[in-house]
């Protein structure tokens, strides 16, 4: 291990003072203060490096491995030894098809979403990779996907640990088991957050099986964080667990997340998750499920909880489409479905599913549709819930509706005329000092109801896509820098600056095109929900004169198509409308060529010094 100078001086000066004070031990003490000193000096905390390929042996970003197994293993060993106290795996963006299942080893935390030069995990770069205006914690620009190839569970902790380590960074897909847990396993003192966990999915046709987990399975603690969990699925298709007595078969619960024991849940979006059953048994909690025993200690905080769903193809019950059990704060349940009751929050008893400072809307089934067998209390309910401090929700948006942003594009964020700000307890063990989006959970005097803090605030972002200009924005003349959170009901003016040569292509708002506008600004009047603007720029405001040379070129138009002769083989030739905008960019493959144009108008094909002006 190398020493700095720093330390060379300390153990100078340390050695100088006891020279001076107790010559009569001489060599013999400045030894052992060494040996000590060093010996204190070996318990830092070593880092592996992983990329994609790579066939180092893990020391730095350049030598990198391509084994995330071996470089865990080679980490704990180090620890085992006690030559360190801890350790950090860090795997650059990149697909690493998984052999074997992942297996976390305690004091071991390993990072991912590098792009393989940083020095620090803060370095790591996020993007709004769905143009919602909002950065969420699991947006890394340079992703680092861990693939089970619809083979094998992807990671698992085996055991419970008693050093808190974590799994950060990742995005955990196509993980596949016949028992509990395809994508992750997660036991005490682990922590995976800032990752997506998608596409993982447990089949099982075992005639004793009972299916828990598909995204994560949470075995007796741990904590899951600031994550995605979308798109999971845990089927079971048993028809009987003993055909001789008729037990019914297996059932299958927590297609996004099951918890047990004192697992903790906090700030995740859990979309998009499904338990099915083909058999006898029963599909519960297609987002998440709750073990039965002590099943309050497992607790969801400031959670959306959003368009899961329960199916029971077979003569087992479809019930608790978002939840099976569990403690749930500051929760929104949203556009979850089962096919036979609570399409929201589900349990037998309600001594297994408290719910406060929650939102229960939109939820779908033929019986009890938002929820069933459930302690409510200071939540917003449609169509209303017994219990202290709960409201009756509308079955509109608006009105006495939840008033979302836009549930249509899956804003669940309160606007200012929410029923639900300032009509939660403050009360409640172990309210979360933060809303799902980090921002503080209490504005004003009151929390609010869901997992978002109205604060006046909304996030706005603005990028140029490619190259070709800058970009700028504006709040009452004053410049903001992209991220930003603007007051509601501001006015927000963004400039487009071209590069020379260059014009304004095209503006974006949350991913859809604003149409006709190609002017170099773009306004919202009263921003109100989270917004992200893009503009991107192509070649044009050129000279017209310059393309009016010799040798003009010969058109011709029928049939809505334009057709140009005298072109050279092998060469480029453009078409740009009569603004200088490139419209259409080709080799010509013959003397004569054609194309279709978007709209009618004044057009100029240019191909060398050869150019011609025509109307189509």
């Amino acid at each position: 291990m190398k020493t700095n100078q720093n330390q060379i001086k300390n153990m100078n000066a340390v050695g100088s003072f006891f020279n001076k004070t107790f010559s009569m031990f001489g060599k013999t003490l400045m030894g052992l203060l060494l040996l000590v000193f060093l010996a204190g000096t070996t318990h830092a905390q070593t880092i592996r490096y992983v990329k994609s390929g790579a066939t180092g042996d893990g020391s730095s970003w350049a030598n990198a491995s391509g084994d995330i197994q071996e470089m865990l293993d080679g980490v704990r060993a180090m620890i085992e030894a006690e030559e360190i106290t801890s350790g950090q795996v860090w795997i650059a963006a990149g697909l690493y098809p998984l052999d074997a299942t992942l297996t976390m080893r305690e004091g071991v935390s390993i990072y991912g979403g590098f792009i393989g030069t940083e020095t620090s995990i803060d370095q790591r770069q996020k993007s709004d990779l769905n143009e919602n205006g909002v950065l969420e914690p699991w947006e890394f620009t340079n992703a680092t996907v861990l693939s089970g190839l619809t083979e094998r569970t992807v990671l698992n902790q085996t055991a419970a640990f008693t050093v808190e380590t974590t799994f950060d960074g990742l995005t955990i897909t196509r993980g596949y088991s016949d028992n509990n847990g395809a994508g992750a396993i997660i036991r005490l003192n682990g922590t995976l957050q800032n990752s997506i966990i998608t596409d993982n999915h447990i089949y099982n046709t075992a005639a004793t099986s009972e299916r828990f987990g598909a995204g994560v399975y949470m075995n007796n603690g741990g904590t899951l964080a600031n994550s995605l969990v979308f798109f999971n699925t845990a089927t079971v298709t048993t028809v009987y667990n003993n055909p001789e007595t008729g037990v019914p078969g297996g059932h299958a619960r927590g297609g996004g997340i099951y918890a047990s024991g004192t697992s903790l849940i906090i700030n995740c979006l859990i979309s998009l998750n499904f338990a099915i059953t083909e058999g006898t048994g029963n599909a519960e909690g297609g987002g998440v499920a709750v073990t039965s025993t002590s099943s309050l200690n497992s607790r969801f905080i400031n959670c959306v909880i959003v368009d899961n769903g329960v199916m029971a193809t077979g003569s087992g019950q479809a019930q608790g489409g978002a939840a099976r059990q569990g403690a749930y704060i500051n929760c929104t349940f949203v556009n979850n479905t089962a096919e036979d009751g609570a399409g929201g929050p589900y349990s037998i008893s309600a001594a297994n599913l408290n719910i406060v400072n929650s939102i229960i809307w939109g939820n779908e089934a033929p019986a009890n549709p938002q929820t069933s067998g459930a302690t409510i209390t200071y939540s917003a309910v449609q169509g209303g819930h017994e219990g202290e401090g709960n409201i009756n929700l509308a079955a509109g948006n608006t009105g006495t509706g939840p008033n979302f942003v836009d549930p249509m594009e899956d804003n669940y964020r309160l606007r200012s005329s929410s029923p639900c700000r300032n009509a939660g307890s403050n009360d409640v063990e172990n309210l979360p000092d933060i809303d799902f989006d980090g921002n503080a959970r209490i504005f004003g005097a009151i929390v609010d109801m869901g997992a978002f803090e109205w604060n006046g605030k909304v996030s706005v972002t603005f990028a140029v896509v490619g190259t070709g200009g800058t970009l700028s924005a504006t709040v009452d003349g004053t410049a903001i820098t992209s991220p930003a959170l603007v007051d509601e009901g501001k006015i927000i003016v963004f400039t487009a600056t071209p590069s020379e040569g260059n014009v304004v292509e095209e503006w974006k708002v949350n991913g859809e095109e604003v149409y006709g506008n190609t002017s170099n600004t773009y306004t919202v009047e009263s921003i109100a929900r989270a917004t992200a603007v893009t503009v991107s720029f192509g070649q044009g405001n050129a000279n017209i004169g310059d393309f009016l040379k010799t040798n003009p070129l010969l058109v011709w138009t029928n049939n809505n198509m334009l057709h140009v002769s005298g072109l050279t083989i092998g060469k480029l030739w453009s078409v740009y409308n009569i603004s200088g905008k490139l419209v259409y960019q080709g080799i010509a493959k013959s003397d004569v060529e054609s194309v279709s144009l978007p709209i009618h108008g004044m057009y100029i094909i240019q191909q060398g010094e050869s150019s011609v002006k025509t109307v189509f």
